[in-house]
Formats: C-alpha cells, sequence, structure tokens
C-alpha cells in the first residue's frame, strides 16, 4: 500500500510506567522457565492435547476455529495452530491478546473473525459464558514429581494437627488429579478426612469457583488445604476468602518443587474489606469498571448497580477500558470517589493500595448499597456476582441517621442541591438529571495512562484552576 505510514517503535514506556515494563518483563521470564516443550515432541502433543482438538473440530465440523492462549503459551501458537490446521483442515485463527484477563472466554476477539468455535488454552477461571459460542476448554497437562511431592509433605504433615484434609489444584494437573490422591492417601493417617475439589461439570450442583465441593466438607470445621499449583495463582486467595474454614495451606509449587506452609488471615482480609464498604458509602460518585464480557449474567449486574445507585442517591458512570491498571484508572481520580470493578473471580482486586481511590468487587458494593443486606466479615463473602445478582434490593429510609464509621460524620441521606433550590415544604424535592459518561468525560483533558499528577496555574481559565494534567503519549510517525 504506498499510501501506508510507517510508525516507528514505540518504546515500551509510552504504554506502561517502569514499574510495569519490569514486572511484564519478569512474569514473561518465570513462565518461559516454567513450561519449555519441543513442539516436534510426543510432549508437545499431549501438553497441548492436539488429538482431542482436532477430534472436536472435525466431528462437530466447525470451520473457523479460534485459539486463545494466555500470554505464557503464545510462543507454541504458531506450531500448535499449524498442526491443527493441517490435521483438522479448518482455519485457525489466533487470540494474541485478550480484551480483559486470559482466563475469560474473549468471544468478542473471536467474533472479530467470525469464528464458529473456540479453544481456551491454559488456566480458566470457570466462569459460565455470556455467548453461545462453542467452547473446548484444554488446561495443558503439567506433571508433578510424586517421589518428591510425598517426601516433603510427609514432612509437612503433623498427625496431631490433621483432622480434615482438602486437596485444590490447577487446572493444568486435573488429568493427574488421581495420582495426587493416592500420593497424599498413603502419608495420611486413617482417622483423617480426606477429600479433593475437582474441577466442576456441567451437570454439578454444589460447586464453587469452578470446582465441585465434596459432600463431606464442612464449612465450620478447621481444616487444612493442599494446594498444588504456584502460590502467586489468583484462585488461591480468592478461595480462602470464600472458605474461610481453613486454618492452615501447604501450598507445593511442581515446577520448582517448592514447598511452603502457612496460616491464611482469612477473617482478618475480609475485616479489611469493611473499611472499603464504609468508604464506597461515603462516596457520592461512583465508577463502575466493566472488566469482563465473557461472564453470563454480566448484563444483569450492570443493572443491578445502576438501581442500587439510584436507591442510595450515588451518581454513576459506567467505564469500560480494557484491562485494569493504575495509571488507566487515575485518569478519573478526580471525578470519581470509588470504584467498583465488575469482573471473573480472579480479576478481583484484594489488594488496591496502589490506586488512588479505593476499588471493591461486587459483593462489597451489594453490601455497601443494599440496605437489606448485612454483613460482618464472618463468613458468606463471594467472588461470584451470580450468588447474589437476583436478590432484593430493599428501600432506603430516608429519616434513618447514618455515620460514617471512617469521618464520624452524618451521612446525607437526601439529594444535595447542586442546582439551586427554594425553601419551603418542596425544598427537598431535588431535580433528578440523567448523566451520560461519554458527554461529560468528553470534555475533559486527556491525561494519558501515566499517573504521575502535575498541578499546572491555568490563568486563562480560573475554572480550570485545579484540573490536573498528565504527560502525553507522542506517536512519531516516518514521512511517506
Amino acid at each position: 500500500m504506498s499510501d501506508a505510514v510507517e510508525a516507528e517503535p514505540l518504546p515500551s514506556g509510552a504504554f506502561y510506567t517502569e514499574d510495569h515494563v519490569v514486572d511484564q518483563e519478569a512474569d514473561e521470564i518465570n513462565a518461559a522457565e516454567q513450561i519449555q516443550l519441543d513442539p516436534t515432541s510426543p510432549e508437545f502433543d499431549d501438553f497441548f492435547e492436539i488429538n482431542r482438538v482436532v477430534n472436536w473440530i472435525k466431528e462437530n465440523k466447525y470451520q473457523r476455529v479460534a485459539f486463545q492462549l494466555p500470554d505464557n503459551l503464545l510462543s507454541f501458537a504458531f506450531p500448535l495452530a499449524r498442526r491443527c490446521e493441517k490435521e483438522s483442515g479448518s482455519k485457525i485463527y489466533i487470540l494474541a491478546d485478550t480484551s480483559y484477563r486470559s482466563c475469560c472466554i474473549d468471544a468478542v476477539a473471536a467474533e472479530h473473525a467470525n469464528c464458529d468455535s473456540l479453544v481456551h488454552f491454559g488456566e480458566a477461571c470457570m466462569s459460565t459464558p455470556t455467548t453461545v459460542i462453542p467452547v473446548l476448554y484444554v488446561f495443558g497437562k503439567l506433571n508433578v514429581d510424586f517421589e518428591d511431592f510425598a517426601l516433603q509433605l510427609k514432612k509437612e504433615i503433623k498427625e496431631e494437627d490433621v483432622t480434615e484434609i482438602v486437596l485444590l489444584y490447577e487446572p493444568g494437573y486435573d488429568a493427574i488429579s488421581s495420582q495426587l490422591e493416592d500420593a497424599i492417601h498413603e502419608i495420611l493417617p486413617s482417622s483423617t478426612t480426606f477429600s479433593s475439589c475437582h474441577l466442576a461439570k456441567p451437570d454439578s450442583t454444589m460447586t464453587s469457583l469452578g470446582r465441585e465441593l465434596p459432600t463431606t466438607m464442612n464449612e465450620t470445621t478447621p481444616a487444612t488445604l493442599i494446594f498444588i499449583g504456584n502460590s502467586q495463582s489468583a484462585l488461591l486467595p480468592i478461595w480462602l476468602l470464600t472458605h474461610i474454614q481453613f486454618n492452615k495451606v501447604i501450598s507445593y509449587f511442581p515446577q520448582t518443587k517448592a514447598i511452603e506452609t502457612h496460616e491464611p488471615k482469612s477473617l482478618r482480609s475480609l475485616r479489611k474489606r469493611l473499611f472499603l464498604i464504609e468508604k464506597l458509602r461515603d462516596s457520592n460518585v461512583i465508577g463502575l469498571v466493566v472488566g469482563t464480557l465473557g461472564v453470563e449474567g454480566i448484563k444483569e449486574a450492570i443493572e443491578r448497580i445502576r438501581k442500587l445507585c439510584k436507591e442510595a442517591n450515588k451518581k454513576l458512570y459506567v467505564l469500560s477500558i480494557g484491562k485494569v491498571n493504575e495509571p488507566k484508572l487515575s485518569n478519573f481520580a478526580t471525578d470519581i470517589d470509588a470504584f467498583i470493578l465488575l469482573s471473573c473471580p480472579f480479576g478481583i482486586i484484594l489488594d488496591s493500595s496502589d490506586f488512588f481511590k479505593p476499588i471493591v468487587s461486587l459483593f462489597e458494593a451489594e453490601i455497601a448499597l443494599n440496605p437489606s443486606k448485612d454483613w460482618y466479615a464472618s463468613g458468606g463473602w463471594s467472588a461470584q456476582f451470580e450468588d447474589f445478582v437476583q436478590d432484593e434490593i430493599g428501600k432506603l429510609d430516608k429519616n434513618a441517621v447514618d455515620v460514617s464509621l471512617i469521618s464520624g460524620r452524618i451521612r446525607a441521606t437526601q439529594l444535595d442541591d447542586h442546582y439551586g433550590g427554594g425553601d419551603g415544604e418542596n425544598a427537598n424535592d431535588k431535580p433528578i438529571l440523567e448523566y451520560s459518561a461519554g458527554n461529560y468525560f468528553s470534555n475533559r483533558t486527556w491525561k494519558g495512562l501515566d499517573n504521575t499528577y502535575v498541578e499546572e496555574d491555568l490563568s486563562l481559565n480560573e475554572g480550570l484552576k485545579d484540573l490536573k494534567l498528565s504527560k502525553l503519549i507522542h506517536f512519531y510517525l516516518k514521512p511517506d
């Protein structure tokens, strides 16, 4: 194309702060060390279950298939797609970058290529997808040195402390789950109750975070959790907050053969969530950040937050910014008091200390804004909004006195008169205006992706004195 303009490569700092680049590079290095496969080896075929994928495509006569891979598996995308395309006779499209998190089904990206099916590789949140596009999950067959695992586990388990043990593992170890159970059985005393949380099946009834809950697991009885996988996995902290009965966690990472034992502080972490709930109650302007589009019930959840904010007299803006990070949200820090993140369970931000404004999950928003809900951080926390999205929304008692536990001030239960008002019996009948986030923010100066605030005196316009501007991203193009 003669009219095309060739662009010089942009430095990574144009889109990431220095810390983000370092973190991303470290993640890529660690991932490369964990999974090393030769595309010509039988282990490659077994890891990606190529025969299963090809048979699934051929049996259902799919013609355009999307392959969704996480970042740590993208290096194998070309040989994988070439093999499957050759053996199935169908067209394969690689989703090299997902709109939100790689654990969620990215049906939107698949639709851009008019794909009629999708194969999801790697770790998955197991959330029910919103779309009807057929999906095949391939978790990858990870291996375990069972001799080393049994030897190290035996040192960590003391008979007098073990009454009930529950096994939890990352999806990549599902193919060898029965072998893991046998290895643990040989170590445990016969008096110990042992159960496993297997990946949920379509007909499963009692499930949590995509896992089947064993019938023997008691939510009130202290237990020990054996976790197989990376201790930094998003699954582990979410699981411990959802199921607070575990007072000891033994985590074994097969790739590094490292074992860790610690006592989770689940109740303490849940109490910290109470602070975020109070911050949301104190907020007047709330931003609902859409962190996924691939989870079933997303539209119902957005509509529910609208109703909750209307009932609580909060102004709400709905934002869709792709993958959430500090620089993006800092653009709205001067306008929004708190954020609600609508995401899959793995996308919940448990530590928002690096952000300028607090970020809560949908569960905390439900407790803060729904007058009919009470929660005292003693369990019952949920990362799955489908658990409560159909619950009743209570009515706010406008005559009740509500005191902030953070500031000690009385919260206003009536709408503030931002537009002036008169006296008399109709003084509290304030006009409710319909706000459009697109129209409102279109008048704001774009601050870019840098979270560095710079104060500038804009003497030409007194109304813009408090506006904070950050650096702009400059794109340098080569001339024709």
